[in-house]
């Protein structure tokens, strides 16, 4: 397994553009290897 470098600051603009506000709401982000980066969201609890 190779692992990537990425700025934080790509990883945020990554995020942004995915519609994501809080890195704290992603579970699971994965580097494709097209170069773009797919997101994962936790599962939010039903109250």
């Amino acid at each position: 397994m190779k692992v990537e470098r990425l700025a934080e600051t790509d990883l945020l603009q990554a995020a942004r553009e995915d519609g994501v506000r809080d890195l704290r709401e992603v579970e699971l982000a994965v580097l494709e290897v097209d170069g773009k980066t797919s997101f994962f969201l936790r599962q939010q609890e039903a109250h």
